[in-house]
């Protein structure tokens, strides 16, 4: 189950025990509003969001959102830039600690060491 899958589960369950709207009832063209979701509900959705999976929904983007298939987009390109962001993280943690990262510290260490014995000569 993808993370996308995992929050549609908690927002069917908060849709359904705040508004009565079971999951078989809500299509991706769904208006919210038709649903009787309104701004509150929204933000209760964004703010589940952001509690458990760390995943912040942008006010203005958030107002924007008109249907379930809105949510979905917006919950992907968040999801998507997260995982780009963590992807990035790993690439630079992996070139700061890779072979070469290492050989160039330690030739800057024995220039430094180098400095100093010259120094004190």
């Amino acid at each position: 189950m993808s993370i996308v899958d995992e929050i549609h589960k908690d927002i069917f369950d908060y849709l359904d025990s705040h508004y009565g709207i079971e999951q078989d009832e809500i299509k991706s063209h769904s208006a919210l509003n038709e649903l009787g979701v309104d701004s509150l509900g929204l933000l209760a959705i964004a703010d589940i969001v952001r509690k458990k999976y760390g995943i912040v929904l942008d006010d203005e983007r958030i107002a924007s959102v008109r249907t379930f298939q809105d949510v979905t987009d917006l919950l992907e390109r968040k999801v998507a830039a997260r995982e780009s962001a963590a992807r990035e993280s790993i690439s630079t943690a992996a070139r700061a600690t890779g072979p070469e990262a290492v050989a160039q510290r330690d030739h800057g260490g024995t220039r430094e060491r180098r400095e100093l014995n010259g120094a004190e000569k």
